[in-house]
């Protein structure tokens, strides 16, 4: 499944970017034009470090029925593994890191 715009939005904003009227402020604070595509360079650049020293590992492989499918296992306080699945590689990352992040409350 596609993440709509506010789901894209949602996760760049917890990790560090900005919106105004004009520009998407990025974490280093430089003004651009558009947020960063959603893939796995990005993904790892901008949302991984938010994990911390709680990220244990992550699980990236294909699934059985033509998409993928991504596990990510934090460990602080709790043992916790957050799923996503996509299409692609970068979608089942972009799922799983919006549910460890708490987005999808």
């Amino acid at each position: 499944m596609e993440p709509t715009e506010e789901q894209i939005r949602k996760l760049w904003e917890k990790c560090g970017f900005r919106y105004t009227d004009l520009y998407i402020i990025y974490p280093d604070n430089s003004p651009r034009g558009i947020e960063p595509p959603i893939d796995l360079n990005h993904l790892w650049e901008y949302a991984m470090p938010k994990f911390g020293d709680d990220l244990c590992q992550i699980i990236l492989q294909p699934d059985s029925d033509n998409s993928w499918y991504c596990g990510v296992v934090i460990e602080n306080k709790l043992h916790i593994l957050q799923e996503g699945q996509g299409d692609t590689p970068d979608l089942a990352l972009f799922w799983a890191c919006y549910k460890a992040l708490g987005l999808d409350k």
